[in-house]
């Protein structure tokens, strides 16, 4: 009797179109049902920019390689709206999930690359990156077709392959600097393998010799622009590093943050799924001297990928005593999505291999497992996929619904207050009519006198606009795993902001609205400064 694995090895086409459909959709499902949030509405002013003005804007942070921007600009001749804008990121999603079958196909067999296609496929953790109008789509894609290359042309004594890795190295570390990491892992395999692959480890040398010389360009430009020091490039508002961070970047990798981490069934998901990891990690520990064992060479490669942006990211951002006294975090999970795809690869090898490893009495019952594990896996991903859509405390800022409730409230001049980062979201969904006063940021810990002339001076220009004003404050998930527990925590207290907290013991609230990631809320100002 023929079994679905069997049907898979033998006719994969089918299940690798119903596997892309279905990442079609769950991608095209609800991609603009949410607010674009600040860092979409930043991709799209810099895609209206000239290409001039872009390398002028990305010089001044130097948080961001241009690549992905060059490109949108091209795809903004479409339209800005939030379904166009993050169409772009669908197709590299789908893309990506095509390319992983490639791989896992070649370094394999078929049955691992649908597999792991399904598994990127249903991943909620790429699916979110993959409605949002962002690099972290096209980032991992370029990454696995850069790695199905490199496969080929270790294993092919051919030219072609070796210049189609270089092109792809080459536009992913123009997209972002973590794909360094992944030059890094590439050096490190190749040094460890120099006997088995000597004349690959030679070639690989004389590619990545081509994409420096390639990237000098972009090597002058990030060096050159802003102020000289490269800590500019780190944003200051990320976390400090906790030691659970990596086993919480596994449950991310694994199902999501969807799941909150008072479930049991997501600490159980998330060890199957390690389970699987460490299973495929067997090959790596065989040894054969008459000949070279692919198989354990790629394995290899693909543990160094994943595990590599990890470990260096994390003793990057440990608080070492040597260095200066400003300590920085780069770890992030959005950062690390290059290690998302080794990590499903290697689980779906895993479980292939201890499903179809030869066993005369338990071969029925581990083929029913594998598909507890694919049907699990599918359970647990639309659980927290439904969560990361519907559940406001998990939204992206709801800037649309923000605007529409500031439209709902007559007046002959609508003003809001606030920081620099709601210009975006009121250029792009507000009235034109809508004046806007920036409030001075905080200058310590406590409310000062020299604050408080400041703020009240911007109070009296307002004023002169309209007697009332929408104070506007976006709270954003900064959490390193995107738990929404921080946000939704400082939405809730009034207190959490200097300017509120001023603004309420010395004016009249008029209505208050707390949206998704957003607080609304209405004063009566001139009454206020009168007294």
């Amino acid at each position: 009797m023929m079994n679905w694995q069997s049907v898979w090895q033998k006719r994969p086409l089918p299940p690798l179109l119903l596997i892309l459909l279905l990442a079609f959709g769950l991608r095209l499902i609800g991609l603009d049902s949410q607010s674009l949030w600040w860092d979409e509405l930043k991709t799209i002013q810099r895609a209206a920019m000239a290409f001039p003005h872009l390398m002028t804007d990305l010089a001044g942070h130097r948080a961001h390689l241009p690549l992905y921007f060059m490109v949108m600009q091209l795809w903004h001749g479409l339209g800005e709206s939030a379904f166009v804008v993050r169409f772009f990121s669908v197709i590299w999603g789908v893309v990506g999930i095509a390319g992983i079958f490639q791989l896992g196909k070649h370094i394999a067999n078929k049955r691992v690359g649908l597999l792991a296609a399904l598994l990127l496929a249903i991943s909620p953790f790429y699916i979110w990156y993959s409605q949002e109008a962002r690099m972290y789509s096209f980032l991992p894609a370029l990454l696995i077709l850069a790695h199905w290359a490199l496969a080929v042309a270790i294993q092919k004594k051919k030219l072609l392959p070796w210049l189609l890795y270089a092109l792809l190295m080459i536009a992913a570390v123009a997209t972002h600097y973590f794909s360094l990491f992944v030059i890094i892992a590439h050096y490190i395999f190749f040094v460890l393998h120099f006997r088995q692959l000597r004349p690959q480890t030679i070639r690989w040398f004389l590619t990545m010799l081509l994409v420096g010389l390639c990237l000098l360009p972009l090597a002058w430009f990030v060096f050159t622009s802003g102020n000289g020091e490269a800590i500019a490039t780190v944003p200051a508002w990320i976390a400090s590093i906790q030691w659970s961070d990596p086993l919480l970047t596994i449950w991310n990798f694994s199902i999501g943050p969807g799941i909150g981490l008072g479930e049991w069934y997501g600490y159980s998901a998330t060890a199957v799924f390690l389970f699987a990891f460490v299973i495929a990690m067997r090959p790596a520990r065989r040894r054969k001297t008459d000949q070279v064992t692919y198989s354990s060479l790629f394995v290899r490669l693909f543990i160094i990928w994943f595990s590599l942006p990890l470990g260096l990211t994390f003793l990057v951002s440990l608080n070492w005593p040597f260095l200066p006294d400003n300590p920085f975090s780069l770890y992030l999970d959005r950062y690390l999505i290059i290690s998302l795809p080794p990590f499903l690869l290697m689980v779906a090898w895993g479980i292939d291999d201890w499903a179809t490893k030869p066993s005369t009495r338990f071969a029925a019952a581990k083929r029913w497992l594998q598909s507890g594990f694919i049907l699990m896996a599918m359970v647990i991903s639309g659980i927290s996929i439904w969560q990361l859509n519907h559940n406001p405390n998990h939204l992206r800022n709801d800037w649309r619904s923000a605007l529409e409730r500031i439209n709902e409230y007559p007046t002959n001049n609508t003003v809001v207050l606030g920081q620099q980062d709601i210009v975006l979201p009121i250029d792009y969904y507000g009235d034109t009519e809508i004046v806007y006063v920036q409030l001075p940021p905080p200058d310590g810990a406590a409310i000062s006198t020299s604050y408080i002339a400041a703020i009240r001076q911007q109070i009296e220009t307002a004023v002169q606009h309209s007697p009332t004003a929408w104070h506007i404050e976006p709270f954003y998930n900064h959490d390193t795993h995107q738990f929404p527990e921080t946000r939704r925590q400082q939405l809730a207290n009034d207190s959490e902001s200097m300017a509120q907290s001023w603004l309420m013991a010395n004016f009249t609230m008029l209505a208050q609205h707390r949206l998704p990631g957003i607080r609304l809320t209405l004063f009566e100002l001139e009454a206020g400064l009168q007294n």
